[in-house]
């Protein structure tokens, strides 16, 4: 009898791996070739699918060849060294998005505005966040709509740009350029009548230190439009105010408007004799 019989162990191992994708992409990427990790039992080998595409060998990390735009399904499956195949894959579905968004300015001022704490509000497509800039400076979060701190007088630019959720960028984004101009004009008559006056029509001249409207009123009348030479006829008697502002093109209103105060008096003064001989005198 043979003292070392032949001898044969073997494990019996019906048990089907689990694979896990450990990362990867799901929901909304930029990246054209997105790479997937895995993972499952010691030992195992894997099999990987994009889309419609058949199983093939693949390592534990993976990475695909460029894709299109838009929806598509990673699966890995894990084999292990009995040969159980896992039947159901680990899969993560992505979408593929490129395309950067479009940041539009809906609101806030351009050109001249009297405002130092201006406020914009601006828009992007469904789930974009956005970053704001001014006057050059560093990009950095923010929310519609925005309200920058207390600007200084003179020329400021507002810049705007949405990140998708994909993680795109704006690569232009909007921009709006305006002026702070927080003085108000000065207001001058520059003829017209003053204290007493013979005539019972008057004419005002005026004009102010920069460019701008104005608003003039008589006595105890409200401000109303008005330009340079304003008249008026047929003025009663006694005294009368004029008063006259200006608006720059901010909207800047001068606070102390300019008046001139004056009296007709168009009645003639009645001239009487005191003294003096009437008739014949030696």
């Amino acid at each position: 009898t043979d003292q070392s019989p032949a001898r044969r162990t073997w494990t019996v191992d019906t048990v089907p791996p689990e694979t896990t994708i450990d990362f990867g992409p799901s929901g909304l990427t930029n990246d054209m070739t997105p790479t997937f990790a895995f993972s499952s039992e010691a030992g195992v080998t894997f099999e990987c699918a994009l889309d419609s595409d058949p199983f093939a060998a693949c390592a534990s990390t993976y990475t695909s060849a460029e894709l299109a735009d838009g929806a598509h399904m990673f699966r890995v499956r894990a084999h292990d060294a009995a040969g159980n195949e896992d039947l159901s894959p680990a899969s993560a579905s992505f979408t593929v998005d490129t395309v950067a968004p479009d940041t539009a300015i809906d609101s806030g001022p351009s050109g001249v505005t009297k405002e130092r704490t201006p406020t914009y509000t601006f828009s992007s497509e469904a789930g974009a966040t956005f970053e704001c800039a001014l006057d050059g400076g560093a990009y950095a979060a923010c929310t519609s709509p925005y309200t920058p701190g207390a600007l200084s007088e003179g020329a400021h630019t507002f810049q705007v740009r949405a990140i998708d959720e994909a993680g795109n960028e704006d690569a232009s984004p909007a921009s709006r350029g305006f002026t702070v101009d927080a003085t108000a004009p000065e207001t001058r008559i520059d003829s017209g009548p003053s204290g007493l006056t013979s005539s019972a029509d008057a004419r005002f001249a005026f004009s102010a230190d920069e460019a701008a409207s104005f608003e003039c009123k008589l006595d105890a009348a409200a401000f109303a439009s008005c330009t340079s030479p304003q008249a008026y006829a047929a003025l009663g008697q006694g005294e009368h105010t004029f008063a006259v502002r200006a608006t720059d093109s901010a909207g800047n209103t001068d606070a102390s408007a300019e008046t001139r105060v004056f009296t007709v008096d168009t009645l003639a003064p009645e001239t009487a004799i005191v003294s003096g001989p009437t008739g014949l005198t030696r």
